[in-house]
């Protein structure tokens, strides 16, 4: 779609011209954006290396922090240096163009060089998730046929088991303490790690397999460093290259390395850049997700370098220091995943902190119940902070982003706490027909497909299961979400649950979690609600809805009363074959390693085992 189409789109959806009633054909939501946004448009033919290079160079920014960790601030030249040497090393070990290297560790500086290092040099990161079992790590580097492993030296007991089944013959060794700071800088969190670090330190060898890559930089290092991308110096076009691959199980529970290119999060640097979101060069960034999750990556890693943030970057996170690492770091923006914001209103010292230092404060990775969205705004109003709650939504197959609520116009309370915003500046959204494929009108629910410069690439070496989720039609490549929702008149998003997560019950009616949660969680004493659907030992056919749910502190007495009001009001706000059949009260909702509500483990919940059980 060239400048002048979107223009002429957003003036008639300004215009209230020429509509179809169709979201992918009158793009609505362009109404949100201006001509001088729109103007900029267009995506150089650069790499995430090269991105980030032009933007240190031409806005000057050298000199402010790039990253902070344990106190030790790094400037983005030294970042821009740190690169350097990393690709020198790099080709001096032999990594070529095109070469994918895995990678397995938290944040850490170390792993931010080494990314766009191999970036710089035209290779591909394998990045994965050091906390799964040995079973997936080694799906994850197999599939790629990776020959060379970066991994944080804790996980060695975990490599040392499973490397001799892969074609990885070079492991490189990184620390957590590496970029530690020195002297009056060394902070009490700093010593910490350091004796967290020493007690659970594995005896990780030093020999032709295992080598620390630090100490090979050092070796390795272009004493005149060369800082220009791969594409300044080939004059190739590097747009479509695979830049990164994030490793997914999704729904399926089958490994797939998800292939996402420079453009795929370029897209998501050129939308922040072109859209009015208050950035300003220095801010405080919390580095809280992390970059083997495409939310991490795209929003997380790339996002703020682009933007010359400081990124505050955090190795390993508990949800439930989220309070507290905001008001130490002044947080002015922060992307994390809809249940941390629990934390934000119950934690004692932010009931009296002023949060007018808070500037952005984004949700995404999940769906976040209305209920908390409301009560997470008030808050935020009512502490001064300047700006409400901007849930996003995205997949791992699209970079991570694919709406955010950074623009909703003057919609009405209640759009503003369902929607999950409009379409990002490089995508699109087309509603179909889960049965027909046909495409759908505003206002109506189906299957939510994206189109734009966010698509990945593919899955590494499965064209199969690409092609269950990717249609190419006319030139145009439409993903497929598995989720349903719909798209209102004024360009708003609203997703209303996974596909795969609709409740097929035994008569064969389609129940939708989303709207039985809804309700629940609108009882003041329900803390949290997530509806399954679960086999019933009666029923050979089917699912029957069934909410777990966690109850305030000082009301766990009162749980006979209140699931006997839930029954009521579900009876007074929903039909009657929507309603939950059961009701489980938990003492916490399971989560995974992600903040994320552990769906896989409420579904395998069996309905013979009580804890306490209410049958409608």
């Amino acid at each position: 779609m060239t400048k002048e189409e979107l223009l002429k789109l957003r003036r008639n959806a300004i215009e209230h011209k020429n509509k179809t009633g169709y979201p992918h054909l009158d793009d609505s939501h362009l109404q949100f954006y201006s001509e001088e946004e729109l103007a900029n448009y267009d995506i150089p033919d650069i790499s995430m290396y090269g991105l980030i290079y032009g933007r240190i160079m031409n806005n000057k920014f050298h000199n402010s922090p790039a990253i902070e960790y344990y106190g030790r601030k790094i400037t983005y030249e030294e970042f821009l240096n740190k690169i350097a040497d990393y690709a020198s090393a790099f080709t001096n070990m032999g990594v070529k163009k095109g070469e994918i290297v895995s990678v397995t560790s938290p944040n850490i500086p170390e792993v931010f060089y080494t990314i766009y290092a191999l970036n710089k040099i035209g290779a591909v990161a394998n990045l994965i998730d050091p906390r799964n079992n040995l079973e997936r790590i080694k799906q994850y580097i197999s599939q790629t046929g990776s020959t060379k492993l970066i991994m944080l030296d804790i996980v060695y007991p975990k490599i040392a088991k499973i490397i001799q089944d892969t074609d990885v013959r070079e492991v490189y060794t990184l620390s957590a303490c590496d970029s530690l700071p020195f002297g009056l800088n060394f902070l009490q969190s700093a010593k910490t790690l350091i004796e967290n670090y020493r007690k659970n330190l594995p005896n990780c060898p030093i020999n032709d397999v295992y080598k620390p890559l630090p100490a090979l930089v050092s070796q390795y290092k272009d004493k005149e460093r060369n800082y220009e991308p791969l594409e300044v110096k080939t004059k190739e076009s590097v747009k479509d290259n695979v830049a990164v691959i994030i490793n997914t199980s999704g729904t399926t529970g089958t490994p797939k390395g998800v292939m996402l290119t420079n453009e795929n999060f370029n897209a998501i640097g050129y939308n922040y850049i072109n859209t009015n979101v208050n950035f300003e060069v220095g801010d405080s960034f919390l580095g809280i997700m992390p970059n083997f999750l495409a939310y991490g990556m795209g929003l997380g890693t790339h996002m703020p370098f682009t933007l010359g943030l400081k990124n505050v970057v955090i190795p390993t996170f508990n949800p439930k220091q989220f309070p507290s690492l905001v008001l130490k770091h002044k947080a002015a923006h922060f992307a994390g995943v809809p249940s941390y914001y629990q934390y934000i209103l119950a934690d004692k010292k932010m009931q009296k902190a002023d949060l007018s230092f808070i500037k952005n404060p984004c949700a995404g990775g999940d769906t976040m119940d209305p209920d908390l969205k409301k009560r997470t705004n008030d808050f935020l109003q009512e502490h001064n902070c300047p700006n409400k709650i901007r849930v996003g939504y995205g997949l791992t197959e699209n970079a991570g982003m694919s709406t955010s609520q950074y623009y909703i116009g003057e919609s009405t309370e209640e759009n503003e706490l369902y929607t999950v915003g409009i379409p990002a500046l490089y995508n699109h959204i087309k509603v179909v027909s889960p049965e027909t494929k046909e495409a759908l009108p505003v206002n109506e629910d189906g299957e939510i497909l994206i189109f734009g410069k966010s698509v990945m690439k593919g899955y590494v070496n499965n064209r199969e299961e690409t092609e269950k989720v990717v249609d190419e039609i006319d030139g145009i490549r439409y993903l497929h979400t598995g989720d349903i929702g719909h798209v209102d008149e004024e360009g708003l998003v609203y997703i209303l649950n996974r596909l795969k997560r609709m409740i097929i019950r035994p008569d064969g009616h389609n129940v939708f979690p989303v709207f039985i949660e809804n309700v629940v969680v609108s009882h003041p004493y329900i803390k949290e609600c997530t509806c399954v659907g679960l086999k019933d030992k009666n029923e050979q056919n089917g699912r029957i809805p069934v909410a777990f749910i966690t109850i305030e502190p000082g009301h766990e007495g009162e749980v006979d009363e209140i699931i006997t009001e839930l029954k009521r009001m579900s009876l007074e706000k929903l039909p009657e074959r929507d309603v939950a059949l059961e009701y489980i009260v938990l003492d916490e909702m399971p989560m995974t390693p992600n903040g994320k509500v552990d769906f896989k483990k409420l579904e395998n919940y069996e309905l013979d085992k009580q804890m306490v059980r209410k049958r409608v």
